[in-house]
């Protein structure tokens, strides 16, 4: 008898290994992936990160997602609990290929690519033991996400590292198009310390900070039944524009004021996909706030951030305004 490959423990994954981790080559994937992986690289296509992530065994979305997810205005456009499934993430020169495995006989094993000329924005998060990436894209003329969510002691800085090498390959805003820099000690000391190591992980060394601005947490007091409740109308909050695109980190807000919070996300868009924006002003707790209405999207379909900022930011943010118009659309770019 042949008994090549039957104790190939690689090949009888439940995906409930306790790890996620870095592949060398598809072939050494977890299961079904490295089929799948393998069938669907095109020929000389080279895989430039490669991750394996088993299923994460939870039953409900956090609230703390349920709340970063408020940012997306268009239905659908969402970071919410994947499906339980293994993962493998590949990222190409132009693509990221994703395959998925449910370990279910009722359900088949899938695999997708996206072309980064269809992604308009890529987000990060986690809370607690749970990270989560979320690929927002175009798909057949209709926005589409794809959810993955890994163990974050060991998946956050495969992740994030991924995510890298895809930012690696968006083309810089051109020198003579630039005016003022910002230093990085500028930006890290409006972070907590994750979002400072999430944001360092993403970042490409020849990648400088442009323009940013922050919200502050904003509170109120809701009546539930006979009670009064503190509320956040605004989490705390940065945007941060470089020379690559777009950062847009939200924080978890607490359950109570000046307590600590244990969730974030950070968004990444390429400015490309950036088609206007425009400053508003929204009432939030009796107060007056600035907002960034934000439309992005590619091929006619297009979706919509609101960003609020504090008002003491309010000069920096016209400036951002100012020059993305004269960079999005005067070709002779003067200010």
């Amino acid at each position: 008898m042949n008994f090549a490959g039957y104790f190939n423990w690689r090949s009888r994954s439940k995906g409930k290994e306790p790890y996620v981790l870095k592949v060398d080559e598809p072939q050494n994937l977890y299961g079904i992936h490295a089929d799948l992986m393998t069938r669907t690289l095109e020929q000389g296509e080279k895989i430039l990160y490669l991750i394996y992530s088993p299923i994460w065994e939870a039953e409900e979305t956090p609230a703390s997602i349920k709340f970063i997810s408020r940012k997306w205005k268009e239905e659908g456009i969402k970071a919410v609990l994947a499906d339980k499934a293994s993962h493998a993430l590949a990222v190409t020169e132009g693509s990221f290929i994703i395959s998925k495995d449910y370990h279910h006989k009722s359900v088949a094993p899938s695999v997708q690519r996206i072309p980064f000329e269809q992604v308009l924005a890529v987000s990060l998060g986690s809370t607690l033991l749970l990270g989560w990436l979320t690929i927002a894209y175009i798909n057949n003329g209709h926005f589409a996400t794809v959810n993955l969510n890994y163990h974050t002691t060991t998946g956050r800085d495969h992740f994030h590292k991924a995510i890298r090498v895809y930012r690696e390959r968006i083309k810089p805003i051109p020198k003579d198009c630039l005016l003022t820099r910002r230093t990085w000690a500028e930006v890290w000391t409006n972070l907590s310390l994750a979002e400072m190591e999430s944001l360092s992980l993403l970042k490409t060394d020849e990648e400088f900070a442009l323009f940013f601005f922050r919200s502050s947490e904003t509170w109120t007091t809701r009546k539930r039944w006979f009670r009064k409740m503190l509320l956040c109308v605004k989490p705390k909050s940065l945007f941060l524009v470089t020379n690559l695109g777009i950062f847009y980190i939200i924080e978890e807000p607490p359950i109570k004021p000046g307590m600590l919070s244990f969730g974030s996300e950070i968004s990444s868009l390429p400015l490309e996909v950036i088609a206007s924006a425009s400053l508003e002003e929204e009432a939030n707790a009796d107060k007056i706030s600035p907002i960034l209405n934000l439309r992005f999207g590619r091929n006619s379909i297009f979706s919509d951030w609101e960003v609020p900022f504090n008002q003491a930011d309010i000069i920096c943010a016209r400036d951002f305004l100012q020059w993305l118009i004269a960079y999005k659309f005067n070709k002779n770019f003067k200010l």
